[in-house]
């Protein structure tokens, strides 16, 4: 019987985006990530469940994602979510405000 040394290694994502858009307006997210099929790249309320989601692109689009700012003005989170659980691998805080 042959043995193979396997190593596990974690799972990464990080974002980079704006930290100040204005509310309905279209922007850029930079990331990296696993872009499996289903990752999504995200803007929710903060603190809202790893299952939300408002504005979202798939990862299999490319780098940068293209998203649209919610209609509320608020604290919101950037996140990168695999498509298989769920789970939030990346997050970034924004803060969407009314234009002036």
């Amino acid at each position: 019987m042959a043995r193979q040394v396997i190593e596990l290694t974690e799972i990464t994502a990080s974002l980079s985006g704006p930290a100040e858009m204005t509310v309905g307006s279209s922007f850029d997210v930079e990331w990296t990530g696993p872009g499996n099929q289903r990752d999504f790249i995200t803007i929710v309320e903060t603190g809202a469940a790893d299952s939300r989601y408002l504005s979202y692109s798939y990862a299999t689009s490319g780098t940068p994602a293209t998203l649209r700012a919610p209609a509320q003005a608020g604290r919101y989170e950037l996140r990168y979510v695999t498509g298989n659980a769920n789970r939030v691998l990346a997050r970034q805080g924004v803060t969407v405000k009314v234009e002036e």
